[in-house]
């Protein structure tokens, strides 16, 4: 690059220093800053003779600096005669400031592609600095990705040993549903069944446990004593808060006792009666504790007490509205008939 610009400069500076200047007014033609060798040539090449009535008039390339102009006595026709070479000398400088031109815009061209060659090697530079650290962290990556890989080998061996170890212990179940290529229509028609099975059986348990306590009654808020009798106790109530004074007389209760842990709420008194018969005497008497603490209900099942409790608000409200409402087991009856909204 440094050598390219300090040729163009220096043809520059030559070209600048010997440069022809031409008039396109054939009267004058003149020389900037011509060799004296090169001027001599001329004059010796295009002589001029002095006649008595006309000085010689000095040729026209010399080597001053200015400009020459021809004397006023002079004639045209000695003056429009100019040989062919200078035309062509004129041309070839014409055209040789022209390539030194172009030369320096060359050489400019040259200093920003040197430029920009130096900025493409500081930007590789960075990309390969940069390429490097991608290669490290894929090398980081590429690691992690063999360990977990190796773990999860591992992973999957102890998978199929686990898998291995399920299949030997349920081959009986294995081969049940190989056998039983059901659809899975049958399938769901098969749960169904399954369903329908299995909310009959709880029906049923559920009517073994109420069948089972069909002579219980349970008394709740009776205070606790203790060493209490409470087969005696539950006697006394009933004459005392169910007003039946001939309790002992006509109703036989079998066997008596508190409900859970002692705590610190009174435990309920479980009652079991001679007959379901007796115990619905008993029962019928409740509403002798209404605006009382005390109260009175059959033994039921966890299930159906669950049940009441989320129709019970529907009860309230049709006792408020007149009807005659109350439960059969987890059913409301209005009327002797099942209550259905």
């Amino acid at each position: 690059m440094t050598n390219v610009n300090n040729s163009n400069t220096s043809a520059s500076g030559l070209s600048h220093q010997n440069i022809l200047q031409y008039n396109p007014d054939s009267s004058y033609l003149s020389i900037v800053n011509p060799s004296l060798q090169y001027a001599q040539q001329m004059q010796s090449f295009q002589p001029f003779q002095q006649t008595p009535h006309q000085q010689m008039v000095q040729p026209p390339f010399c080597s001053t600096p200015n400009m020459v102009h021809p004397p006023p006595n002079s004639s045209p026709s000695m003056m429009s005669q100019r040989p062919v070479w200078v035309d062509e000398l004129f041309t070839n400088m014409r055209h040789i400031e022209t390539r030194l031109d172009k030369l320096d815009q060359i050489g400019i061209l040259v200093s920003s592609m040197n430029m920009k060659v130096i900025q493409v090697e500081q930007e590789t530079k960075s990309l390969s600095e940069r390429l490097a650290a991608v290669e490290i962290s894929t090398q980081y990556v590429s690691d992690q990705y063999e360990d977990q890989k190796t773990k999860c080998n591992e992973l999957k061996s102890s998978v199929i040993n686990i898998e291995k170890t399920i299949n030997t212990q349920h081959s009986d179940v294995s081969s049940v549903e190989k056998k039983n290529d059901s659809t899975e229509k049958e399938i769901e028609q098969s749960f169904e069944k399954m369903k329908n099975l299995n909310e009959k059986m709880r029906e049923d348990l559920l009517d073994t446990q109420i069948k089972s306590n069909i002579e219980n009654l349970v008394f709740y808020n009776i205070p606790e004593k203790d060493d209490e009798d409470c087969l005696e106790e539950s006697l006394i109530f009933c004459e005392k808060n169910l007003k039946m004074p001939n309790m002992r007389e006509s109703i036989q209760i079998l066997k008596a006792n508190r409900m859970g842990n002692k705590g610190e709420r009174i435990r309920p008194i479980l009652v079991k009666f001679g007959s379901f018969k007796q115990r619905e005497e008993v029962r019928k008497n409740g509403k002798n504790l209404k605006d009382t603490n005390f109260g009175i209900s059959e033994q039921l099942p966890g299930e159906i007490q669950k049940r009441r409790k989320t129709l019970l608000p529907e009860l309230k409200k049709l006792r408020d509205e007149g009807h005659k409402a109350y439960f059969v087991r987890d059913k409301i009856h209005v009327g002797g008939k099942e209550y259905k909204k």
